[in-house]
């Protein structure tokens, strides 16, 4: 009897026995003790717990794992689990031993694609292990990378057997597979379950070395109990643009295939146009940047100018820079593809967004990829896709109700065919996508689908568009590559709101003459496309003059205000907000030029027509107000000013509230001309109140909360509290250079307060080299002629004499 269940036993296929051991294991080391108790916690018999960990006989998949699943949950342990179920089955169905291949003979099956024309080895060839998936945008070369793998393993007689398979669907998979299964086990292939059965469960036994790729795998499920099996002897590499979680599992290495580098870019150009890399690499070297060092997009491009030998290189960087002709014009035609490649760049992407549209939620992710078409490659922040306006553009779209959470679901579809990448640790520049793709989904976009794609983006924009200046450089980024890539199409209703909200937060970011700049392009375009008398374009024109007035070209500022406000006399009329708005900054550059004198009498008119027009309590009367007893103080009426400034302060926490940011500003301006006229006690006292209120109402990293901490510390400086002021202003420094930058004029203003301060305390030493090294830093940013550099150059020039410039806080 003994002898006869010890023949049962070892007749039991040993994939079976191994299962059994894998659950016995972990038993042992679980919290249930018995088997009775494991069997009670699955809720199945105690003889099907016997029978699974002695391997008497099958039992079913669902039934194992929700044994496996009480030992434990981990998903890496569930994946072993399932896998070493499907070893166990194959060998339970089989019916005969699984043959060896005789003698030494090798086998191949399967086309193995050549390596591509000046083929490029790369780093992730070394990283290839037992069981490697190879993932990431089509195009990227993965194909190429497990073919190089393949040969490589082949011609170096590595390998027995060599299987190269379609993936693209599961009937090319289980007929790759029954193929094999014929040819190798003289396998009947008219069943192909049977057929793939007995292939996988020789592949776990033989001792044969053997490669098998599947290339191209369009789903996870395709694989679905078709996964080749781990192997000391055998090596398994898959190639996919999908990066679902499906695809992780014990002992399975994901590897993303990244673009070439710089200098794998330029070697693979210039091997394939030698001709051209003759005269010089720079040209080679642009375009190989133009083209995203993508390396099909470089083959195609190199064959295209192959067939071209009359166009230059740098005749054909012109075309791609041209967006008026498309990337199809640029490319060969498919017939004409190098290297064996079935499909052109935009086809192969088109395949993928097609199949994420096909995900949950459906038909998000298409609409969602136009969207990010149109913004900046190097990075999106999520928020833009979590917005309003996205949401009520998708409702349309699909004509049903999507939410925020839909929208970004979009995302994470797209990211699971590589189509971009998500990357939470930096949330402003989380969204990438390649400029590429980018391009040729844009090339799809045209008529209304474009206009009100565009029109989406700018209010998605405008909407998430914060306060604080850390946040804003992403969003500045994503306006501009909005702006240029849809070209006149955006001013079809006129100057979008972002585009001069992207142009103010440059100023405030203290990135002075790119926003002289950047308004200069804008007033062109709006010239060009809106008409010179066009609200907008008035409006543009207004945003240059103040961008010059900040970059310290008050006179610059103050002819193009002149000339604006006389042409918006002519078209709009005097009695019109705008031209009371371009005479109000008229005055403030009259009076930051040193005339406050003719500021207020330019204030004092447009007060009259405001509250003529708009009314005493109009917010922008107010404004006006308030601007007028700045000035009215600088021309020496400070008793006025303070009355006035009273006065105006009640009647902002009147209209607009206590916590409103104009009344916060009003508070802030009777601080500062309380001191002036010498009651510094109160100011103080008004001062450290606004800091609380504004530390409350928009919080401690707001740009206006850091103007508060300086006025306190000014405010130490001249009370002769110079060691308070200093350790203040070392803290302020730091702050602002956290949140608006090492190069901004306030994180500048600061170090000269810094500055000063230190030398009335006498630290001499360091004054002079700091002013020096301070100097260099607002002539590199703000110019030579700004007057903040004007103001450190007299400062250094002082100590340099040795006078000291003990004038207190510096203006």
């Amino acid at each position: 009897m003994a002898d006869s269940h010890e023949k049962k036993a070892t007749a039991r296929p040993a994939e079976a026995r191994r299962l059994g051991e894998l659950l016995r294991d972990k038993h042992r080391r679980s919290r249930l003790v018995t088997q009775v108790a494991l069997a009670a916690a699955a809720q199945v018999s105690d003889r099907v717990v016997s029978d699974l960990f002695t391997a008497a006989r099958p039992v079913p998949l669902p039934t194992v794992l929700g044994i496996a699943r009480k030992l434990g949950d981990a998903p890496e342990w569930l994946q072993e689990v399932e896998e070493q179920w499907h070893r166990a089955n194959r060998a339970w169905r089989g019916d005969l031993p699984a043959p060896e291949i005789s003698g030494t003979r090798r086998r191949r099956f399967g086309a193995v694609p050549p390596r591509a024309g000046a083929f490029q080895r790369r780093a992730v060839s070394e990283v290839l292990t037992r069981v490697t998936v190879l993932t990431g945008l089509g195009g990227v070369g993965k194909t190429q990378v497990a073919a190089d793998h393949a040969h490589a393993q082949w011609d170096g007689e590595k390998i027995d057997l060599l299987m190269w398979i379609s993936a693209r669907t599961r009937a090319a998979v289980v007929d790759g597979f029954a193929e094999v299964a014929q040819d190798l086990l003289g396998h009947d292939p008219a069943d192909g379950g049977k057929a793939c059965d007995r292939l996988l469960a020789w592949l776990a036994e033989t001792a044969k070395r053997w490669l098998v790729v599947l290339d191209d795998l369009q789903s996870p499920a395709v694989l679905n109990g078709l996964w080749p099996p781990y192997s000391a002897t055998g090596q398994v590499v898959i190639t996919t643009r999908c990066r679902d979680a499906a695809l992780q599992g014990h002992r399975r290495r994901i590897v993303d295939v990244e673009l070439f580098t710089d200098a794998e870019a330029l070697t693979y150009l210039i091997e394939k146009l030698p001709a051209r890399a003759g005269s010089g690499s720079t040209e080679l070297a642009g375009l190989a940047k133009e083209l995203g060092n993508l390396p099909l997009a470089l083959a195609q491009a190199a064959a295209y100018l192959i067939n071209k030998p009359l166009l230059s290189c740098a005749g054909y960087r012109a075309k791609l820079a041209d967006r008026r002709i498309t990337l199809r014009e640029l490319l060969p035609r498919e017939e004409e593809l190098p290297d064996e490649y079935a499909q052109s760049v935009a086809a192969t992407w088109s395949l993928s967004i097609d199949a994420a549209d096909e995900l949950d939620p459906l038909g998000v992710a298409r609409p969602i990829m136009e969207l990010a078409s149109l913004l900046d490659p190097a990075g999106i922040p999520t928020a833009v896709f979590a917005t309003e306006a996205v949401a009520n553009y998708l409702d349309n779209r699909l004509d049903r109700e999507i939410t925020a959470e839909d929208a970004t679901s979009g995302l994470e579809c797209l990211q699971r065919f590589s189509l971009l990448t998500l990357d939470l640790d930096e949330p402003q520049r989380a969204v990438r996508v390649h400029a590429l793709v980018q391009r040729a989904v844009r090339e799809c976009l045209a008529g209304q689908r474009l206009d009100t794609t565009i029109l989406t983006v700018a209010d998605a924009l405008f909407e998430v568009w914060p306060e604080i200046q850390t946040v804003q450089a992403a969003l500045r980024a994503n306006a501009n590559a909005l702006w240029k890539c849809t070209g006149p199409r955006i001013w079809q209703l006129g100057v979008h709101p972002i585009l001069i909200r992207a142009a103010r937060s440059l100023v405030d970011a203290g990135l002075l003459s790119q926003a002289v700049t950047y308004c200069e392009d804008i007033a062109r375009h709006a010239t060009t496309e809106l008409g010179s008398d066009h609200r907008d374009t008035f409006a543009i024109r207004l945003d240059l003059a103040r961008s010059r007035a900040a970059a310290g070209d008050l006179r610059g500022a103050t002819a193009e205000l002149r000339e604006l406000l006389a042409r918006c006399l002519q078209v709009i009329g005097y009695l019109d907000p705008a031209t009371f708005v371009i005479r109000a900054n008229l005055a403030q550059c009259l009076g930051e030029a040193g005339d406050p004198a003719t500021a207020t009498e330019i204030f004092d008119e447009v007060l009259t027509g405001q509250v003529a027009l708009l009314g005493a309590d109009h917010p922008d009367t107010l404004g006006t107000r308030g601007n007028r007893a700045v000035y009215l103080a600088q021309a020496g009426h400070y008793d006025a000013a303070l009355d006035e400034l009273k006065v105006l302060h009640r009647d902002h926490e009147r209209v607009l509230g206590p916590d409103h940011p104009s009344t916060l500003l009003c508070r802030s301006n009777l601080a500062r001309q309380l001191a002036a006229v010498g009651y510094d006690l109160d100011a103080r006292i008004e001062q450290e109140l606004v800091l609380q209120d504004r530390i409350r109402v928009l919080g401690p990293d707001h740009p206006s909360t850091l103007i508060t901490r300086q006025d306190i510390a000014n405010s130490k400086i001249n009370a002769f509290q110079d060691a308070d002021a200093k350790a203040d202003l070392e803290e302020l420094l730091k702050d602002q250079q956290r949140i608006l930058g090492s190069d901004h004029p306030h994180t500048f203003g600061t170090r000269l307060n810094l500055v000063m301060c230190r030398l009335e305390l006498d630290d001499r030493p360091v004054v002079s080299a700091e002013l020096e090294r301070l100097l260099l830093d607002t002539q590199r940013v703000l110019g030579n002629d700004h007057p903040l550099t004007d103001r450190v150059r007299f400062h250094l020039q002082n100590v340099r004499r040795g006078l000291g410039a003990s004038s207190r806080s510096v203006p």
